[in-house]
């Protein structure tokens, strides 16, 4: 790991260890997750161009292997067993998994059952609701019906009309208002080998040797034990006093912001804000680079000059803060402008 730094990778640390990130964590040990986990995400391409680190779905079969596509092979037969198995989406429309239906599941395409009202040319129908019709047949004359009862009332009295009859309608397919894309899934990871790293501590030189009681050790060794020395007669006690005082205190800046910690553990934060709406309120968000340790964080703000005050306009920008959470803080404003802000 670089000095000063943790993985990202979801893991826990030892609080005692670091307690400067476990207070910035909101007093949890757990790492954010910051690992790749896009890859088998699928999207729809309006385009035959597929992106870099993308596949078309279909060529999961013939493309992924556990060589090429480590990751992607993994999730896929850990789910189906083979890279084989792997359903084919070719021109089907697809549904989410519920009601009885798991994820992988194919279906042929199926009309649900039915039933057409038929229009009978027999002048006298008694039998009609015994065969399967409702009692109240439509008739009409033989002239305005295409197809001629064989006298079997056992399927209606009805011949079953061909496909390419006058009588069949329709296309080759059943189907809604459809869209044609590409189903494409993510098969590699776009940032290559990029690994991220949260800030854990700073770079600690000659641990221990500036601690007070090292310090003051070494000055106990330093003198014999029957007589005493005065501050002014020891080489150098000036300068690693100051030097360990100094080390109590750090200062560092984060995208413009100042942070500043106390030896008692006070954190000061300032930064600046500019304004680029008007017509308020108007609430703006402001993230801490550090987070505090809980949301108990006092917020200061002051509004910069700016030349709306003067002359006929004499418009004052008004400026409220408060925290919103242990992370960041609300801004509101009215015009346009700057301000610096301190928490």
């Amino acid at each position: 790991n670089p000095a000063g730094y943790l993985k990202a990778n979801g893991t826990t640390f030892a609080q005692n260890t670091f307690p400067d990130l476990y207070r910035a964590l909101g007093n949890r040990n757990r790492l954010p997750d910051l690992s790749r986990t896009d890859i088998g995400i699928t999207a729809w391409f309006p385009s035959d161009q597929i992106p870099t680190g993308w596949l078309a779905f279909d060529d999961i079969r013939t493309r992924v292997t556990e060589t090429a596509y480590p990751e992607l092979y993994r999730l896929l037969t850990g789910k189906y067993g083979s890279i084989q198995n792997v359903p084919q989406a070719e021109d089907r429309f697809i549904r989410n998994a519920g009601n009885s239906l798991a994820v992988g599941t194919k279906q042929e395409d199926e009309i649900k059952r039915h039933v057409h009202k038929v229009f009978s040319h027999w002048t006298n129908h008694t039998d009609a609701a015994a065969v399967g019709y409702e009692d109240h047949n439509e008739r009409q004359r033989s002239a305005l019906v295409s197809t001629w009862t064989d006298g079997d009332l056992n399927d209606n009295g009805f011949l079953t009309p061909r496909l390419d009859s006058k009588m069949a309608t329709g296309g080759d397919e059943n189907r809604p208002k459809a869209l044609v894309l590409k189903l494409c899934i993510k098969a590699a990871d776009t940032l290559g080998e990029a690994v991220f790293w949260i800030k854990s501590h700073g770079e600690t030189i000659n641990a221990g040797a500036l601690d007070a009681g090292t310090l003051a050790q070494g000055l106990q060794d330093k003198a014999d034990r029957a007589h005493t020395h005065t501050a002014a007669q020891i080489q150098g006690l000036d300068e690693k006093i100051s030097t360990a005082v100094a080390a109590q205190f750090t200062r560092q800046t984060i995208g413009g912001v100042d942070i500043v910690r106390f030896p008692d553990g006070t954190m000061i934060q300032t930064g600046s804000y500019r304004f680029t709406r008007s017509g308020g309120p108007i609430e703006n968000e402001v993230v801490f680079p550090v987070s505090f340790a809980d949301g108990n964080v006092k917020c200061f703000v002051s509004e910069r000059h700016s030349g709306r005050v003067t002359g006929d306009r004499r418009q004052h920008n008004w400026l409220f803060i408060r925290a919103k959470n242990h992370a960041a803080a609300i801004i509101t404003n009215w015009y346009e402008g700057s301000c610096d802000w301190m928490a």
